[in-house]
């Protein structure tokens, strides 16, 4: 795929869900990435906050055809803190900017909320991903299904004081 300025694949865009099907499309791509590998049923990679719109900020990476090629979500944790969960890029667009991009539009989103702080828990194998992106490993997180470990991650979106 040729690619863009911005680092995304050409013909990818970044945008929240338009309609119910492209929201079902997010949450398909979530358990196929993120649950079904390890035998868990649909409708795991969905939580409380997902039946609410206004309750967390959902995003999707779209291709040309309008298939949803990855999914990433923000919600509040407390008045300063937000929550990165269920990142999910289709393993073709892996190394493509499509991740990075997603994050993205999901710390933009938390800056508009008033958010200083994002934290996230990290597989082992994208815990690279997250310290590209100026993510620091805080702690371990819990063991997903009983064999997948996470690291707690966080980034503080404080902007330096000028002088």
């Amino acid at each position: 795929m040729k690619q863009r300025k911005s680092g995304l694949p050409a013909g990818l865009q970044i945008r929240v869900p338009r309609t119910p099907a492209e929201r079902e499309a997010a949450f398909h791509l979530r358990w196929q990435i993120l649950r079904q590998p390890w035998q868990q049923p649909p409708g795991s990679e969905r939580d409380d906050l997902d039946a609410r719109e206004d309750a967390a900020f959902l995003v999707i990476a779209v291709d040309a055809a309008g298939e949803v090629r990855g999914t990433g979500r923000l919600h509040r944790i407390d008045a300063t803190t937000g929550q990165i969960r269920y990142m999910a890029v289709n393993p073709g667009e892996r190394g493509r900017g499509t991740g990075r991009a997603i994050l993205d539009a999901l710390e933009a989103e938390a800056a508009r909320w008033g958010l200083n702080r994002l934290v996230l828990n990290a597989r082992e194998d994208v815990v690279g991903f997250y310290t590209r992106a100026g993510y620091a490993v805080s702690g371990p997180a819990p063991t997903l299904f009983g064999a997948i470990p996470h690291q707690r991650m966080e980034k503080s979106l404080a902007k330096p004081p000028e002088g």
